[in-house]
């Protein structure tokens, strides 16, 4: 049986994901919610761009 790097590299950060969430979930609340609100941000900015293109 052969591990390829891609199933043990999601299994790792599965790890690390789970510790992460269980010993500080404050850190990772205020974590998620700062990368969830940058995608927001480049999504706005991205949708500002294209109606620009249209006028």
């Amino acid at each position: 049986m052969t591990l390829n790097a891609r199933t043990l590299l999601s299994g790792v950060l599965t790890v690390l994901l789970a510790y992460f969430v269980l010993t500080a979930p404050a850190s990772a609340a205020k974590f998620t919610r700062g990368l969830l609100d940058q995608l927001a941000l480049a999504a706005r900015s991205g949708m500002t761009f294209l109606q620009h293109l249209g006028t």
